[in-house]
């Protein structure tokens, strides 16, 4: 296939799954994703939430483009990903993986790992974007600076800034983050979210914490057992059932004006 990108921005939908089912080959009775049917509408904020196991792993590989479905049509832009040329699809979307790596070379050459061609400008304004900006201008070689082993000069938050200002650099349509605050405290985590939020990009995240998740994202979908239990407006998938179903406890929940769900285990 050969979709260029001026003809595929007039749908209003960034991705869309129709009845994706997934398993992997050594386990071939066994379905990782059963009858996945979402939509990621243009300019939105998602979130994909469960527990280990959940199959959200497995569903953020397949978006990545990393596995394919065993059955069902996975759609970028209106157009079946199959007919995608890979590199033409790669170039609408970066990812922020879970456990992402540095390399021991300059500041400048580790941000432009994901986009070679990326101008000293464009990485400033995705350094800036990603709120490291300051903070390299503050080392001794700035841009230059040599990294030391993984990147051993910068606290986790400033890394996982560093690794966002990377992605952002390659311009994406649209930003893929495999549970991005990880290895944050909560502090970083709350910063971290808020700065993807104002990107006003579509965006997509798998997140562990469900209080963030709900904090952070226009749509939420909670997963359980390779399926999506529930799925809409935070306020209107994260209810005591679903939690119920996804994480066998009982809550009471409490929702503030903006958006932030207080959720009491009971």
């Amino acid at each position: 296939g050969n979709y260029y990108l001026k003809e595929i921005y007039k749908g209003s939908d960034v991705v869309g799954l129709k009845n994706v089912t997934y398993r992997y080959e050594d386990n071939p009775s066994r379905n990782v994703l059963d009858n996945i049917n979402v939509t990621f509408k243009k300019g939105t904020t998602n979130a994909i939430v469960g527990e280990s196991g959940s199959g959200k792993s497995t569903l953020f590989k397949l978006l990545c483009g990393f596995e394919r479905p065993v059955k069902g049509t996975y759609e970028l832009y209106g157009v079946d990903f199959n007919k995608w040329q890979l590199d033409k699809a790669r170039e609408l979307f970066a990812i922020v993986p879970q456990n992402s790596f540095m390399f021991p070379e300059s500041v400048y050459d580790n941000l432009r790992y994901g986009n070679e061609e990326a101008t000293m400008e464009q990485i400033i304004v995705a350094c800036k974007s990603a709120g490291i900006y300051e903070r390299i201008i503050s080392l001794p070689d700035k841009f230059d600076t040599i990294i030391g082993e993984n990147g051993a000069e910068f606290s986790g938050g400033e890394k996982q800034r560093v690794i966002l200002a990377r992605a952002l650099a390659q311009e994406p349509k649209l930003l893929l983050l495999d549970e991005p605050t990880n290895h944050l405290d909560i502090k970083y985590q709350l910063e971290m979210l808020a700065l993807v939020k104002e990107l006003g990009i579509n965006v997509l995240a798998v997140l562990h914490d469900i209080q963030l998740a709900c904090r952070f994202s226009d749509y939420i979908y909670l997963m359980k057992g390779g399926e999506i239990v529930a799925q809409g407006v935070p306020r209107d998938a994260v209810t005591p059932q679903s939690l119920q179903v996804v994480y066998d406890v009982q809550s009471r929940i409490t929702w503030t004006d903006d958006q932030q769900a207080m959720i009491q285990y009971l």
